[in-house]
């Protein structure tokens, strides 16, 4: 099941609607996939239920779908909010209430929505004029802090010699005193890089797979 890229805007501004409703699904049917051992080079990384050899090309077409599938989550997250949070600050400026009902797919009482109002507060917009007040009417409450120039700093912790026990000044020799190495170790995560140019193709075939899983989860759910 192709979709064009009309349809992949249209499921974009209707995903808020329903996908939202559904996407536990999704999750769950994901999770089956149990118990991962993570073996070095190896390419036979898991096994569900089912006993079906989880492969790593299987794994990356995950991490693809999840990273697109939150992405759109994101957009309608942020469009549906900015809209809810229109209607409901129309009902707090007429009539000053702050919480709401939050029933939703025919659920009463499920929840609230509530607005929280914040407070008055001064605060510093000219730090240099507050100074000059506080030096002229409350010298006491000055301090003088004595701190390594930041700019100073930051050029010499990235020239430093890191490839021993403890950092050292490449133009002395020395171990700079105060200084310590953190080890940045193995990678602990890793990044989903999109080409530009196949994001649109990567989108559509995601959508379609989600919709079509989508469609045989609802199915099994309303068959049993």
């Amino acid at each position: 099941m192709a979709l064009t890229q009309h349809a992949v805007s249209e499921f974009t501004d209707a995903i808020a609607e329903k996908v939202f409703s559904h996407i536990t699904l999704v999750v769950r049917q994901e999770s089956d996939l149990l118990d991962h051992t993570r073996a070095r080079g190896a390419t036979r990384v898991g096994h569900t239920k089912e006993n079906h050899v989880t492969t790593r090309p299987d794994l990356v077409e995950q991490a693809v779908a999840a990273k697109v599938l939150a992405e759109l989550v994101k957009q309608a997250d942020a469009t549906v909010r900015a809209a809810l949070l229109e209607e409901l600050l129309d009902e707090y400026r007429a009539t000053g209430k702050k919480t709401f009902d939050a029933s939703a797919f025919g659920l009463a009482g499920i929840g609230t929505i509530t607005l929280p109002e914040g407070k008055d507060k001064a605060v510093v917009a000219d730090s240099e004029a507050f100074l000059r007040y506080v030096e002229d009417h409350h010298p006491d409450a000055v301090r003088t802090v004595s701190v390594p120039d930041p700019e100073w700093q930051r050029s010499l912790l990235s020239q430093l010699d890191l490839s021993g026990e403890a950092p050292v000044n490449p133009f002395t020799g020395e171990a700079v005193p105060g200084l310590a190495i953190d080890r940045a170790g193995e990678p602990k995560k890793f990044n989903v890089n999109l080409a530009k140019a196949t994001a649109p193709a990567v989108t559509a075939a995601v959508l379609s797979q989600t919709v079509s899983s989508l469609t045989e989860a609802a199915a099994l759910e309303a068959a049993q």
